[in-house]
């Protein structure tokens, strides 16, 4: 500690003027620095999370829209589509619905229908 101020002592001014101003300036850089960056990141995460948040909302309007959409169509088939048309011997009109459906919807590749005696109708208009 002693060769400190001695050597503290031996300067001259211009050098002890040089020091002192370079840490008068460098420490509150620093610190209005390091106060700056915890700023930015604390807004940035903030930024992040809610635009996160609201890009889920979006994604689950946009999904629950879709699905509520097939599940009228689902609905409309239900209803229109029984099992006197198939007994009728109705498969080409019910084939004609489900091509019309497949056409009118460009994001459905295939369409099938079901019943519980085992009969099953398939309309796919994309080739895989």
């Amino acid at each position: 500690m002693q060769k400190i101020f001695n050597w503290v002592k031996c300067m001259s001014i211009n050098k002890k003027l040089i020091i002192s101003f370079f840490i008068i300036l460098t420490i509150p850089g620093i610190i209005i620095g390091g106060v700056s960056y915890q700023t930015a990141k604390t807004n940035f995460e903030h930024q992040m999370t809610a635009k996160a948040k609201e890009n889920i909302s979006i994604l689950n309007t946009v999904i629950s829209q879709n699905i509520e959409e097939k599940f009228v169509d689902a609905t409309y088939f239900a209803d229109i589509l029984t099992e006197d048309t198939y007994l009728n011997g109705q498969e080409e009109i019910v084939r004609t619905k489900l091509a019309q459906y497949i056409k009118l919807h460009p994001e459905v590749e295939g369409i099938y229908i079901g019943t519980e005696t085992g009969k099953f109708i398939r309309t796919c208009l994309k080739s895989f």
